[in-house]
């Protein structure tokens, strides 16, 4: 199942969503709401549907999503996003209901046209692009070449 992107990791110091919007961190408040997903993989569609909202301190973001892919069991993940100022990076470290976890970077300086790489498992490159202030789209290929999109729509 195609896992997309967005930031976050285990050894992260000093985490912080600030209010100036041309900081990398500020950046993330672009995600935090209700989106409905669309995921093309292959000849694989299945729907995402994600909630983002601030923990509490303001250090992350906190996605819950839940995957409804045809003849699949539903999963659910705990996706967790961030900006990881000593190291210059945004970071995602996700948790799924399948027993599955994943970590992706991005040292990008903005989110939209942001280039991703997942640290575990290894191979998957990712792309962001902010099509609009209510859609998003992220492009991927995993180690095999296969493709993937998704695209998410602000409810």
């Amino acid at each position: 199942m195609y896992k997309a992107i967005l930031a976050c990791g285990l050894a992260i110091a000093a985490l912080a969503i600030p209010a100036s919007a041309d900081t990398p961190a500020s950046q993330l408040q672009y995600f935090i709401g209700t989106w409905n997903c669309i995921v093309h993989a292959g000849q694989i569609t299945f729907t995402v549907n994600e909630s983002i909202a601030v923990m509490p301190g303001g250090a992350w973001l906190h996605e819950t999503a839940t995957d409804s892919e045809k003849n699949q069991p539903v999963a659910t993940e705990d996706n967790y996003l961030g900006y990881d100022t000593r190291n210059s990076r945004y970071v995602l470290l996700g948790i799924t209901s399948l027993g599955t976890y994943y970590v992706s970077t991005s040292s990008s300086t903005t989110l939209n046209g942001s280039k991703w790489q997942s640290a575990f498992p290894t191979g998957t490159s990712d792309t962001l692009t902010e099509d609009s202030s209510t859609r998003y789209t992220i492009d991927g290929v995993d180690a095999g070449g296969a493709t993937t999109q998704q695209v998410c729509t602000r409810q």
